[in-house]
């Protein structure tokens, strides 16, 4: 193929289509045979090609599968596991027994003053951090939910 520069903004192309990176592409010279530099910038967080992740490790790629690709994806976004908001659930499906025992259990201990308990429970959990905008938190249903695992 001699059409270099037909070809040096299609590989960019490409590769954005196919895995979402911005590469610079430069043709070079060596001994009269011309060659293309691919650069690609080190990215923070697995890339897809195909629907599959993958890093870097070392001289190696791996795939990135299961926990692992979950807990790259929260770094990315500075969250945690328990951090993560659940849909379709609400204050009124917690245990209510659970949140008086942690009530009781935070005033034995002294990590909350009565004052701070003697609040509305949505607004407690807004308080301790268990709301994501509208959503309860995978740590407030840890705590809280009858069924935890459902």
């Amino acid at each position: 193929m001699r059409d270099y520069r037909k070809l040096s903004e299609d590989i960019p192309n490409k590769i954005l289509q196919a895995m979402g990176l911005i590469c610079e592409v430069n043709l070079l010279d060596e001994g009269g045979k011309k060659y293309f530099r691919i650069d690609v910038e080190k990215y923070p967080f697995p890339v897809s090609y195909h629907g599959k992740y993958y890093k870097r490790s070392g001289s190696t790629t791996q795939e990135v599968v299961d926990n692992e690709l979950d807990k790259m994806i929260l770094a990315v976004q500075g969250r945690t596991w328990d951090s993560v908001p659940v849909p379709h659930v609400d204050v009124a499906d917690l245990d209510n027994d659970s949140i008086k025992l942690f009530k009781k259990m935070a005033l034995d201990h002294n990590r909350l003053d009565s004052k701070a308990l003697d609040v509305p429970t949505d607004v407690l959990l807004r308080n301790l951090r268990l709301f994501e905008n509208d959503y309860l938190t995978r740590a407030a249903v840890m705590c809280f939910h009858p069924d935890p695992e459902k």
